[in-house]
């Protein structure tokens, strides 16, 4: 399609208005959206699940329909939206759309589809019985990427941001990248957790639930499975290669890692001591993912002159090899650092392709890619999920 050059003029300066709009927008989302994720997880421990419609998900959803307001606000008002780059046809709209807009609509519409229809479906027939990788709650992380991704990408067709909106979006893009890409061997830290979670008297009550937990450990889904050492570097450097493009030095990707890394998950596990003393003598059981080895081993290597791939493929390593010793994978696992180091490197291609695109998303040859991979992800984990789903009884 045929892409309209922006009628702006170079020297004009955005109204204060958007810049506040979006700011107050971003605000509401992340905030709304962190409050509702950490109610629905306690509520599912105190609840018996009764519906999809609980009072987390209104709250969640609701948050989504202020946000498609914000979004469609934009869209029509060509004050607004001629401030966000270039534009392109899209089908059925009778004006171009900047790809900032497109790439934030496109997040919307997917995270509507995948709560309120894939979603819905799947905890009305299954009620919890639903892994990190099954189709409708992939493709509602992807969307929430995409979502952040396209705040990202109105923020900078506005010029540069600031440095704590650059914070906020860089960490919100690498704990979401890394968490939908390793979905349940990231949530779970262990077997014992797993084995002291599924014996919470709510969780004991649902059968669908139980199932869940048998899934889990009989494929050994948490982070002392070695599949951790190849997946985890290719999440986290498609974050951090991202980040990386942000900022002119290092130090926002180093921030941001050590901040990750730091992380402690001991607030779950001193909750669940309950149903499995000892779980507070192993920190694997909260350890956060250490991220730093990542970042800090590239920044290094960039530092004595490696090329970007060979910078990546250590830090990648390096990564693996504190994620075995960390979590305790299977004696020899440790090889599987080398194949980290690769998929940390194509992380990284990732990661830098992406930025690309927010940057500059001026069309929809250079957008499509991006929406096609946050649609194809969610299949073909969905797919594996199904499989470990129909093979364990």
């Amino acid at each position: 399609m045929a892409t309209v050059t922006a009628s702006t003029p170079a020297s004009a300066a955005p109204p204060a208005a958007l810049f506040s709009r979006l700011r107050w927008m971003f605000i509401f989302t992340v905030v709304g959206g962190l409050a509702a994720a950490a109610w629905d997880g306690w509520y599912h421990t105190q609840n018996v699940f009764d519906g999809f419609f609980s009072p987390p998900h209104v709250m969640a959803y609701g948050v989504a329909l202020v946000l498609a307001w914000f979004t469609g606000d934009l869209l029509v008002r060509r004050d607004l939206r001629r401030w966000l780059g270039v534009g392109f046809r899209v089908p059925t709209l009778p004006f171009p759309v900047p790809g900032a807009l497109v790439v934030l609509g496109a997040g919307v519409v997917m995270l509507g589809f995948s709560g309120l229809v894939l979603d819905n479906f799947w905890h009305t027939w299954f009620g919890l019985n639903e892994t990190g990788w099954s189709l409708p709650h992939a493709m509602i992380g992807w969307s929430l990427l995409m979502v952040v991704l396209g705040f990202a990408a109105c923020r900078l067709a506005l010029g540069e941001p600031g440095r704590l909106w650059k914070f906020v979006l860089a960490w919100l893009i690498v704990i979401m990248a890394t968490g939908s890409v390793l979905g349940p061997i990231g949530r779970n830290n262990s077997p014992e957790m797993v084995r002291a979670e599924s014996q919470i008297p709510v969780y004991l009550a649902q059968p669908e639930t139980q199932h869940l937990f048998r899934i889990y450990q009989a494929h050994n889904l948490n982070r002392t499975n070695p599949l951790l050492i190849v997946l985890a570097p290719l999440g986290a450097a498609a974050g951090l290669a991202f980040v990386r493009r942000m900022s002119a030095g290092p130090w926002l990707m180093l921030g941001v890692a050590l901040l990750v890394s730091l992380s402690s998950d001991r607030n779950t596990a001193e909750r669940l001591v309950t149903y499995a003393p000892g779980l507070l003598s192993n920190p694997a059981n909260y350890a956060a993912l250490p991220m730093i080895w990542l970042a800090g081993t590239y920044a290094l290597a960039r530092r004595l002159r490696a090329s970007e791939t060979l910078a990546w493929a250590l830090g990648g390593i390096a990564f693996g090899l504190l994620l075995h010793w960390t979590f305790g994978t299977q004696p020899g696992m440790e090889v599987l650092a080398l194949a980290g180091g690769l998929t940390a490197v194509i992380g990284a291609r990732i990661g830098t392709r992406v930025y690309d695109i927010i940057r500059q998303p001026d069309s929809w040859r250079v957008v499509a890619p991006l929406i096609a991979l946050a649609i194809i992800l969610p299949l073909v984990t969905g797919a594996v999920d199904l499989a470990l789903r129909l093979s364990t009884p």
